[in-house]
């Protein structure tokens, strides 16, 4: 019923818990400084708007990094006391388990770009955060989809929004043609 080395390819399905993590961080380090009224005198400073939306970004770039490299330590703990014998953890599957963390980890910042900007233009981190979730969501249905047109039609790779599929083709989930 369970899949050891699935779920150990999958980090224990820690993706989307930190996909949440990270959207709920991204709207609200924006709008903390909003709504307590704190932007203006960090703007009154020698700080342009610019450097401080670069710096918000940096932190959560960082804070985006420590939580996957936490999960792939969290997975191997949980490889090495749960699942010990079940499976061997050779060359191959730790490569595979780093191409699919990375991948996940450049989908999330192509959804965490969006939550940034709507955070920004609307001024309100509820807004930020049902896009960011229903962004999710959206791109893990329209992934699916267009990895079925894809096998279809060929042309369709080349679609800019194929970018989503990343984490399937690198799992072998799109056939080259």
């Amino acid at each position: 019923m369970l899949d050891a080395q699935g779920q150990f390819e999958g980090l224990y399905s820690a993706g989307i818990f930190l996909v949440f993590m990270l959207i709920a961080a991204t709207s609200n380090i924006t709008m903390m400084e909003f709504q307590s009224g704190m932007i203006r005198p960090l703007l009154y400073r020698k700080y342009s708007r610019t450097q401080v939306l670069i710096s918000k970004w940096l932190v959560i770039l960082g804070y985006s990094i420590i939580l996957y490299v936490v999960s792939f330590i969290w997975s191997l703990i949980l490889k090495l006391v749960l699942f010990n014998g079940t499976f061997a953890l050779t060359s191959t599957l730790l490569t595979h388990l780093v191409q699919n963390l990375v991948a996940q980890w450049l989908t999330t910042w192509l959804l965490l770009s969006v939550v940034f900007l709507m955070t920004n233009a609307f001024k309100s981190s509820a807004v930020a955060v049902s896009v960011g979730i229903i962004g999710y969501f959206v791109t893990n249905v329209m992934a699916t989809l267009l990895a079925l047109f894809i096998a279809r039609w060929s042309w369709l790779r080349f679609n800019p929004l194929n970018m989503m599929t990343l984490p399937m083709q690198l799992a072998g989930g799109l056939s080259e043609k």
